[in-house]
């Protein structure tokens, strides 16, 4: 099995961690896989530092290759945004498969970052980072804020796994990592149409009707509502508790988020980072034939403690928001009817509301016999060639200073070979010496958004 793109679904990983100290601990497996986890987290950001694309993406295993331009696209924004001025690394603890596949550090960096005018901040966070082992060698498979990965799901699984990786389920290391038990993933359930839920309590509650996207809910009747178009506000008397709706749409169809896990992600690391907000909850939700997810945190504000929960369901066209907002001791008085609120959410599905299948976009290209033309999507798109005669094979955009994109040339076992980004510069293309009878694709991803609808055309040809 060669190093390249692999694909496997991480559904997800649940990690609730232990108080510990700040001493490194090895919880499961050698010393020697250990230090080796440490020195590619070093390398990552040393990576990041020096603003390495290749070093930066060779020390992942990328999950498809909309995976690894959404991963690549991400640090190039940040690099071009915040320059990494120095780094410390502290690992706290570490844990490695009995198989000695899969490896799972917990980690603390202190960043000093400057912006394009020169200011510097400094950045102190906590991460975690999961490794698989393919033919011998380590590899990243995601690395990210250890609240991400919190509450997600009542165990650990790894379904699909690649033949790489024969460890279907992802052993659970030993108890001094993962010393308190898991929580089950909440879930409201109401029936479609007028039968709701045995479990919900309407008594006192009124129904509030969005004719635009042919839903309702039942919301407190005491509560006073202030509407904005199909988004609407309702508040308590005492203007204690906040309770809003919602309707968003995705970023496909030009909106902000891909989806539920997209907008609490966001909210989640911007909360944390403008306000210090306590993480209590992060689960899965069910309402009807409509699934979604839960955000729930804490934070203060002017010295106002304030509990917050968001609930995001992902509709067939639109994401449908739920917000709660409070002081503790009205949040934890109206939790019940907020519960009831959006677990009484009924959707009128229509025909027209069915998700559109993406198709993924593969185009083939002749060397020496002309251009091949697609359009810049948020989804890259493939290029396909194989090779004709051995020779120095040219790979080129003729459109780059009108449509400038990012690609990225591999072999058919998807070992990189060459792209058209280096220490900062996109360029026009690249050069390479190709063998005769090779198959090859060029993976061509936007570089600036503003790009999208442009038409971009590549040649490939030999010297």
């Amino acid at each position: 099995m060669k190093r390249g793109i692999k694909v496997f679904v991480l559904v997800s990983i649940f990690f609730l961690l232990a108080s510990s100290g700040q001493a490194y601990e090895l919880s499961g497996g050698n010393k020697k896989d250990a230090n080796e986890l440490v020195r590619i987290i070093n390398l990552y950001y040393k990576a990041s530092q020096q603003e390495d694309t290749k070093s930066y993406a060779d020390l992942f295993l990328f999950a498809s290759k909309e995976n690894m331009a959404e991963r690549i696209g991400t640090a190039i924004k940040l690099w071009q945004m915040y320059d990494l001025k120095d780094y410390k690394v502290q690992v706290q603890e570490i844990s490695i498969s009995p198989s000695g596949t899969t490896g799972l550090t917990r980690y603390q960096v202190k960043t000093t970052l400057a912006n394009i005018q020169g200011e510097k901040k400094s950045t102190e966070n906590e991460f975690m980072a999961l490794f698989f082992k393919q033919d011998g060698t380590w590899l990243l498979a995601d690395i990210n804020f250890a609240d991400q990965y919190q509450a997600t799901m009542e165990q650990l699984n790894m379904v699909q796994s690649y033949a790489a990786h024969p460890d279907n389920v992802l052993p659970v290391p030993a108890k001094k990592l993962f010393s308190k038990k898991q929580k089950k993933i909440s879930s409201a359930k109401a029936g479609k149409g007028k039968k709701k839920d045995k479990k919900l309590n309407l008594s006192g509650m009124k129904k509030y009707k969005d004719k635009e996207h042919k839903a309702f809910f039942y919301y407190p009747e005491k509560m006073t509502i202030t509407t904005k178009g199909a988004k609407a506000d309702f508040k308590n008397n005492g203007g204690s508790v906040h309770i809003t709706y919602e309707p968003m749409s995705y970023a496909k169809n030009g909106g902000k988020y891909k989806n539920s896990k997209d907008l609490v992600r966001f909210v989640s690391e911007k909360m944390q980072k403008e306000f210090k907000a306590r993480i209590m909850d992060i689960s899965s939700v069910q309402v009807g034939s409509l699934s979604g997810t839960r955000l729930r945190f804490s934070w203060s504000i002017e010295g106002q403690e304030l509990e917050q929960v968001e609930t995001v369901l992902d509709g067939p066209e639109k994401m449908f928001s739920f917000g709660m907002l409070g002081s503790p001791n009205a949040f934890k008085s109206y939790t019940a009817r907020y519960e009831s609120m959006f677990g009484s959410f009924y959707f009128g599905e229509t025909i027209s509301a069915k998700k559109e299948e993406k198709k993924e976009v593969i185009l083939i290209a002749f060397p020496d016999r002309g251009a091949v033309t697609g359009t810049i999507t948020k989804e890259p798109f493939t290029v396909v060639f194989t090779t004709e005669r051995d020779a120095k094979h040219v790979v080129k955009c003729t459109t780059m200073e009108q449509a400038p994109v990012y690609f990225v040339l591999y072999d058919d076992q998807g070992k990189k070979v060459d792209e058209n980004y280096r220490e900062g510069q996109l360029y026009k293309g690249f050069k390479e010496v190709l063998p005769i009878g090779k198959k090859y694709f060029l993976m061509v991803a936007p570089f600036k958004n503003m790009n999208l609808g442009k038409p971009v055309t590549l040649q490939i040809y030999t010297e």
